[in-house]
C-alpha cells in the first residue's frame, strides 16, 4: 500500500496512529503556480507568482508535537536530529529492511481503522475515492488559474491606484507637466491590457533589464515582446540598445547564464578562454575573468596591463550578442510611479518588506478579502494636500525624498547582512556626512528650522532629512560595530544636538552616548552629564525615566563616584522601592537543543516520549494557573495586553477616529491615526484630551455599572466597525467576558494610562490574563523562563496595576529535565500521602538532591559516549 502514492497519505495516518504519535494530519497545501524566476537567487526580484503574490510563510504553531520539532528525517524523537554516524550509515540497509516489514506487519495487524469486508474491498473503494478527489482538485485548480488569468488582481489595484492619483487635482503640484503626461498615459491602460500587467510585473522587479524568457507570466496572453513594444510607445519602458546612459558591464554580465558566459568567453579566445579553467564555471569566477578582459587588451594569449577601449568595446558586443533583447522600466517612469504609490498612501515605505509595492498590492488584496480591516471612510481623510504641499513643496522635494529613503532602506538592509564596512562607504558616498553637518549648524539655508516650523512632528519622518536622520543613526550603531568609539560619539551628539527629527526614544541615544563616554572614552563625569540632560528634556515617560536612573547607579556603583545631580537622586527616588510579588513553578523541558529556542517545553499533563506535546513557557505558566486555587481562575489568555488594546480601540473610538487634518492621509493606512505615537500632540489636536476623557466619563456612569450594559456596548462598536477586532489575539466573547469581570476603576484606569501615552505605555503589559466571571476576579502575571529579566515598563506596569487595585506578579519557571520533573513530583505525593513524622522532610531532601544525581548520570553518560 506504501508504493502507491495514491494511498500514500493514508498509511502515514495508520501508521502514526500505530505508533502513538499526535500529528495533524490536516495541512493545508497551496495549488501548484507558475513563477517567472531570474534565476540569480537575488531577493530583489518580485514574489508575485502566477496571478498571485506569495502569501507570508506560515509561523509554526506555539503547540506542537515533538515530531513536527525534530521531524521524520532525524534518528526519531529521542534523537533529536543528531547527525547520523558511520555505524548508522552502514546499518542503514539492515534498518531500512526491518522498517518495511515493520510497516506491512502494521498494514494487516492494525485492521481496526478498516471498516467490515475485505481487506481488498476497502483498498479499491479509497483508490475510488481518492481518484475522484484528485479530479474534483484538479478542476478546482483549473478554474481558479481560468480566473486569475482573466482577473489577476494585482493589475486592477494596480490601475486603480494610479487612475486615483491622475485624476487627484488636489495632488497635480506633486507632478511636473511631463509626469502628469506620462501618469496619465499609463492611467489609460485597462487591466485587461497585457501592456498593464507587464507594467505592474515590471514595477514589483528590480530597477534592472530583465529578458523575455524571464517575464513569461501566463496571465500576459501573448509573448512580453509585444506587451513591452507597446509600453515602449508610451515612454514607459526602455530596451537594452536603447538605454541611455549604457548599463555598466558588471549589470550586463549578470544578465548572462553560466553556459552563456562560457559561450562569451570561447568567443573572445586568447587569454580569456586559457583563463576559463583558473576560473571553472561558477558566475563569480566568469565574471571576473571577462571584467579583466574588457579592461585589459589581448595579445599573445596573456593579459596586459595597459588598458584600451578596443579591448573593452570588444567584450561589450559579445555579452550584447549573447543576451538579445531585454527591457526594463525607464528611470524616469520608475520615480514616477513610485510617487503616484507614495501620493496614494504615504506609509508605502513604513515596511520592513522587500518589496515596498508588492507588499501595498497584497494588503490590498487582502483588504478585499477581508483578511485586514476595510478602507477608512472617506470623511476622516482631512487635510491631505495641505499635508502633501508642506511635505513635498515641488516634484523635486518628492523625487529626492524618494532617492534618500531607497538609500535608507538600502542602509538598513546591509545592517541586518552584517556588512558594516559597505554600510559605512554608501553613507559616505552619498555625502551625507555633510549633509548632516550642514543641517545641524543651519549652513544649508536654514532648512531644520523651516522644517520644524511648517511640517507637524508626526510627518517630518516622511520627508528627505527624515530619511538622512535615520540613516545617520543607523550609522552610529554600525561606527560602534566597527569599533570606531570616537567617531559613535560625534554622530550621537550631532543627533541628539537637535529636537526637531528623531524625538521618539531619545533617551535611547543618551544610554547609548553615556556608555560609549564610560566604558570606551574613560570619562564617566561626561556619563553622568549625558544622562542630566537626558532627565531634565520635557516629556520623558516613567520608563525612561528608570532606565536613565538605573543606568546612573550603575555607573556610581562601579567608579565609587556618586552623581551630585538632582534629577538623577529624583529620578532613582520616584521608582518602585519594594520588587513585584514572585512566584516560582517546575516546567519539564526536552534534552534537545533546537535552533533559536533555549528551551523547550512539555505541556502539562502530557505523556512522555513520543507522545510528548511541547509548548512555549507561557503555556506552561497558564497552565500553572488555571489549575490553582481548585479552578479560581477558569478563563485565561496569553495576550500581552491585547484585550485592552481592543478595549482602547474600541470604547474610546470617538476620540481615536475623530476628522481632524493630518491624522488621516489615506483611506488605506492602519487602523490608527498617524499621530497616536506622540502623545503632546495627539492629546493637543481638536480636543481629543476632552474626548477621552468623556469615554472615560460614560465607563464610570451609573447606566454601564448595570450587568450586561458594557458587554451591550462593546458588541455595538465591534458590529460597527469589525476592523477593529481584525489581527488581534483575542476573541469578542472572551473581551466581552473579561470587561464585564474587571473592576471598573481597574479597566479604566488601563485605559487612562493608555490614552496619556500609548507610545510607551502599549508595550510591557503583563504576558497572561487570567480572571473569572462569577467572582469578578483578576490576575496578571509576567511569565519569566530561565535566564530572562524583567524589563523596565514591564516593572512599571506592575507596579501601575498593584497601585490600581489588581493581583500582578512574576511567574518563574524553572526548567528541569522530564525525568527529574517526574521524581520531584512522586516524592512529593509521597510525603504528602504519608503520615510518618518527618517523612516530609526526608522527601525535601531526597528532592534537593535529585539535580546532583541528575548531573552525575550526565556525566557517566558522557565518559561512556567518550
Amino acid at each position: 500500500q506504501c508504493r502507491t502514492d495514491t494511498n500514500k497519505n493514508s498509511f502515514c495516518a495508520q501508521f502514526f496512529r500505530a505508533a502513538n504519535i499526535k500529528q495533524d494530519m490536516a495541512t493545508s497545501k497551496a495549488p501548484p503556480v507558475l513563477t517567472a524566476d531570474d534565476g540569480d537567487g537575488s531577493d530583489s526580484d518580485c514574489q508575485i507568482v502566477g496571478c498571485t503574490l506569495s502569501p507570508p510563510k506560515k509561523q509554526p504553531s506555539r503547540q506542537s508535537s515533538l515530531f513536527d520539532f525534530f521531524g521524520p528525517k532525524s534518528a526519531g524523537c529521542g534523537g533529536g536530529g543528531e547527525t547520523e554516524s558511520a555505524s548508522q550509515k552502514k546499518n542503514r540497509p539492515q534498518q531500512k529492511q526491518k522498517e518495511n516489514r515493520r510497516k506491512r506487519s502494521l498494514e494487516f495487524d492494525d485492521l481496526d481503522h478498516f471498516a467490515s469486508g475485505s481487506i481488498e474491498q476497502r483498498r479499491k473503494a479509497e483508490a475510488e475515492a481518492d481518484a475522484a478527489a484528485d479530479e474534483d482538485d484538479e478542476a478546482t485548480r483549473d478554474s481558479t488559474a481560468a480566473d486569475a488569468v482573466e482577473q489577476p488582481y494585482y493589475a486592477r489595484w494596480f490601475a486603480h491606484i494610479v487612475s486615483t492619483v491622475s485624476e487627484d487635482a488636489d495632488l497635480a503640484f506633486l507632478f511636473s507637466p511631463e509626469q502628469r503626461h506620462l501618469l496619465a498615459a499609463a492611467a489609460r491602460l485597462s487591466p485587461e491590457r497585457p501592456e498593464l500587467r507587464l507594467l505592474a510585473r515590471l514595477l514589483c522587479r528590480a530597477r534592472r533589464f530583465h529578458r523575455p524568457g524571464r517575464l513569461r507570466y501566463p496571465e500576459l496572453g501573448a509573448l512580453p515582446e509585444l506587451a513591452a513594444a507597446g509600453l515602449a510607445e508610451l515612454g514607459l519602458v526602455e530596451s537594452l540598445a536603447e538605454a541611455s546612459p549604457a548599463p555598466e558591464l558588471a549589470e550586463l554580465l549578470s544578465l548572462c547564464s553560466c553556459p552563456e558566459l562560457i559561450d562569451v568567453a570561447k568567443r573572445l579566445g586568447g587569454g580569456v578562454a586559457s583563463s576559463l579553467v583558473r576560473a571553472g564555471r561558477r558566475r563569480d569566477g566568469l565574471t571576473r575573468t571577462l571584467l579583466r578582459a574588457s579592461a585589459n587588451s589581448l595579445s599573445g594569449g596573456a593579459f596586459c596591463s595597459t588598458p584600451r577601449p578596443a579591448a573593452a568595446c570588444r567584450v561589450r558586443r559579445a555579452v550584447l550578442a549573447a543576451i538579445g533583447p531585454a527591457w526594463r522600466l525607464r528611470p524616469a517612469a520608475a520615480d514616477l510611479l513610485e510617487a503616484a504609490f507614495l501620493a496614494f498612501h504615504i506609509e508605502l515605505h513604513d515596511t520592513e518588506a522587500a518589496n515596498v509595492f508588492q507588499d501595498l498590492l497584497y494588503r490590498l488584496r487582502r483588504i478585499e478579502l477581508g483578511a485586514e480591516p476595510g478602507p477608512l471612510p472617506a470623511e476622516l481623510v482631512q487635510g491631505k494636500a495641505t499635508a502633501y504641499r508642506s511635505l513635498y513643496p515641488d516634484p523635486a522635494a518628492l523625487l529626492a525624498y524618494l532617492e534618500a529613503v531607497r538609500l535608507e532602506r538600502r542602509l538598513r538592509d546591509l545592517q541586518q547582512r552584517r556588512q558594516f564596512l559597505q554600510l559605512e562607504d554608501a553613507f559616505t558616498e552619498a555625502g551625507w556626512p555633510g549633509r548632516l553637518q550642514r543641517a545641524i549648524d543651519g549652513s544649508d539655508g536654514g532648512c531644520l528650522s523651516r522644517l520644524a516650523e511648517s511640517v507637524p512632528v508626526h510627518l517630518r519622518r516622511f520627508t528627505e532629512l527624515g530619511a538622512v536622520f535615520r540613516a545617520a543613526d543607523i550609522r552610529a550603531a554600525t561606527l560602534e560595530r566597527l569599533r570606531r568609539y570616537p567617531e559613535a560619539v560625534r554622530q550621537y551628539n550631532l543627533l541628539l544636538g537637535q529636537q526637531v527629527l528623531l524625538t521618539r526614544s531619545r533617551h535611547r541615544r543618551h544610554l547609548r552616548l553615556a556608555l560609549l563616554l564610560d566604558r570606551h572614552q574613560r570619562d564617566p563625569s561626561a556619563a553622568f552629564s549625558v544622562i542630566s540632560r537626558a532627565l531634565a528634556e520635557p516629556g520623558l515617560c516613567p520608563a525612561a525615566r528608570r532606565e536613565l536612573a538605573q543606568r546612573a547607579a550603575s555607573l556610581a556603583a562601579r567608579t565609587g563616584v556618586p552623581s551630585t545631580c538632582p534629577l538623577v537622586a529624583a529620578a532613582l527616588a520616584e521608582q518602585p522601592q519594594e520588587p513585584p510579588a514572585r512566584a516560582e513553578i517546575y516546567g519539564a523541558t526536552v534534552s534537545h537543543s533546537l535552533p533559536g529556542r533555549v528551551n523547550v517545553f512539555l505541556e502539562s499533563g502530557a505523556g512522555a516520549g513520543e507522545d510528548a506535546v511541547v509548548c512555549s513557557v507561557e503555556r506552561v505558566a497558564l497552565d500553572h494557573y488555571r489549575s490553582l486555587d481548585g479552578g479560581a481562575f477558569p478563563r485565561g489568555l496569553h495576550a500581552e495586553g491585547a484585550p485592552f488594546h481592543a478595549l482602547f480601540f474600541l470604547l474610546q473610538r470617538e476620540a481615536l477616529f475623530a476628522p481632524l487634518p493630518g491624522a488621516f492621509l489615506s483611506r488605506y493606512q492602519r487602523r490608527a491615526p498617524l499621530d497616536l505615537r506622540y502623545p503632546a500632540q495627539f492629546l493637543a489636536a481638536g480636543g481629543r484630551r476632552a474626548a477621552l476623557e468623556a469615554g472615560l466619563r460614560r465607563l464610570r456612569s451609573a447606566e454601564l455599572q448595570e450587568a450586561g450594559r458594557l458587554e451591550l456596548l462593546i458588541r455595538q462598536e465591534a458590529e460597527r466597525d469589525p476592523g477593529l477586532l481584525l489581527g488581534e489575539r483575542v476573541s469578542l466573547d472572551d473581551l466581552c467576558s473579561l470587561a464585564e469581570a474587571l473592576p471598573r476603576d481597574l479597566l479604566t484606569g488601563i485605559l487612562a494610562e493608555l490614552g496619556e501615552n500609548y507610545d510607551q505605555l502599549h508595550a510591557g503589559m503583563p504576558d497572561l490574563l487570567l480572571w473569572c466571571p462569577a467572582s469578578r476576579r483578576c490576575l496578571f502575571a509576567e511569565v519569566k523562563g530561565p535566564g530572562d529579566q524583567l524589563s523596565a515598563k514591564q516593572t512599571l506596569w506592575l507596579a501601575r496595576l498593584e497601585r490600581l487595585g489588581a493581583r500582578s506578579e512574576v511567574c518563574v519557571v524553572r526548567a528541569e529535565q522530564g525525568g527529574l520533573l517526574r521524581r520531584r513530583l512522586r516524592l512529593s505525593a509521597a510525603a504528602d500521602q504519608s503520615t510518618q513524622p518527618g517523612a516530609y522532610e526526608e522527601a525535601q531532601a531526597e528532592a534537593a538532591m535529585e539535580p546532583k544525581r541528575l548531573r552525575g548520570e550526565q556525566e557517566d553518560e558522557g565518559q561512556a559516549a567518550g
